[in-house]
Formats: structure tokens, C-alpha cells, sequence
């Protein structure tokens, strides 16, 4: 199983080509953890519009790197997690194959 984590803050703008990207994949991603950081535009309404993310809110203030990608792994029901920002879209449909063969090479 194959779980993806993305912390966002605004991020409607690029949010949906990377959902759209994720969900194109060439390897199924079972799961994508959006946590969201109490963003002010769409993102949250745009994530909760894909039915394989599921969204995570917690306060602006609560946000810290290490403690917030720790706490979405918890959740995470993946073999391989793998973690990825709003604005850093896979380059292309085998992103996640590529990533995966090589974890089990």
C-alpha cells in the first residue's frame, strides 16, 4: 500500500494538478494525507473533492515540519509513505513506479 503526505497552506493554485497528477499515476496510490494548516482559500473544499484524500486540519499555530509530517505518518496506513509538498508536482506518471522500484530493488 502506497500513501501520500502533503502538508498544506494556500494551496489552491496547485493543488488540484498535483491531486490530478497523484490519481494518474502509472502505480496506484492507495491513500493521500492532506494536512491542511488552517488555509483561508479552496484547498481543503478542492482535496475533499477527490475521494482517495483524506484531510487532515490543525491549527496554523501547531505547524512544525518534523512534528506534523510525524504525526500524518501515524496516521498513514502505507507500506511506503512517501512525502511531498503542494508545490512540487511529479514530473511525469511514473514518478511513484520509479520510486517504489527502487525502494524494492
Amino acid at each position: 500500500m502506497i500513501s501520500v503526505i502533503i502538508p498544506t497552506l494556500n494551496a489552491e493554485e496547485l493543488i488540484k494538478p498535483l491531486l490530478d497528477n497523484l490519481h494518474s499515476q502509472s502505480v496506484n496510490v492507495d491513500e493521500i494525507i492532506v494536512v491542511d494548516s488552517e488555509s483561508t482559500d479552496k484547498t481543503v473544499e478542492i482535496c475533499k473533492s477527490y475521494p482517495k484524500v483524506k484531510v487532515i486540519p490543525i491549527l496554523r499555530k501547531d505547524f512544525d515540519h518534523g512534528k506534523t509530517r510525524d504525526m500524518a505518518l501515524k496516521q498513514s496506513k502505507g507500506d511506503i509513505v512517501i512525502f511531498m509538498t503542494h508545490d512540487a508536482a511529479p514530473a511525469n506518471k511514473d514518478f511513484i513506479k520509479n520510486l517504489v522500484n527502487y525502494l524494492n530493488s
